[in-house]
């Protein structure tokens, strides 16, 4: 159960990342098509 729990987190832990790193990459204009909160 215990390594269980981990790999779960590990696998939480590379979706939030790349969701960061997508945001990070992308030009503002691009973002601001998707996300009404990149001018605030």
């Amino acid at each position: 159960m215990n390594t269980l729990l981990w790999i779960v987190q590990i696998l939480l832990a590379l979706a939030f990342a790349a969701a960061g790193l997508f945001k990070l990459s992308q030009p503002k204009e691009q973002l601001r098509t998707r996300m009404a909160w990149v001018d605030a």
